[in-house]
Parts: C-alpha cells; sequence; structure tokens
C-alpha cells in the first residue's frame, strides 16, 4: 500500500534509499500487474490491483488450508 500512495504524493524524491528500497522489495510482485491499467498521471494503479487480487484470493486459500487440515 506504501508504494500505491507514494504515486500519489508530488515531488517525491524517487532517488531516495527508503523508496528505493521499497520498490526493490515490492517489483517482483507489482510488475506482473503493471500492464493491466496504465497509469493515470503519475498515479500506478498497478499495487492496487495486487491488493485486489491477493484480497479476493484469500478466502479461496484459507478454506484449501482448512480442508487440507481436516484431512489430517
Amino acid at each position: 500500500m506504501a508504494r500505491f500512495l507514494i504515486t500519489w504524493l508530488p515531488n517525491v524524491n524517487f532517488g531516495h534509499p527508503i523508496i528505493q528500497f521499497l520498490y526493490r522489495v515490492t517489483d517482483p510482485v507489482v510488475k506482473p500487474f503493471e500492464g493491466i491499467i496504465p497509469p493515470y498521471g503519475s498515479v500506478d494503479f498497478s499495487p492496487l490491483i495486487l491488493f485486489l487480487v491477493l484480497r479476493l484470493m484469500y478466502p479461496l486459500v484459507r478454506t484449501l488450508l482448512v480442508q487440507l487440515l481436516l484431512l489430517f
């Protein structure tokens, strides 16, 4: 979420070590979602799409794990 919010802030120094670290850590997960919705100005919606996908997948994964635990 921090990566999504940073794109909303004006005059963010993307050369700052904390911002670079955040992008390095989240790039492998966010990159596949970058082409789904093009950026609107400087706002990148790919982290938001990733968050929504993970939020929608959570109940399914939780149910599958519970079912697996009940088998043992």
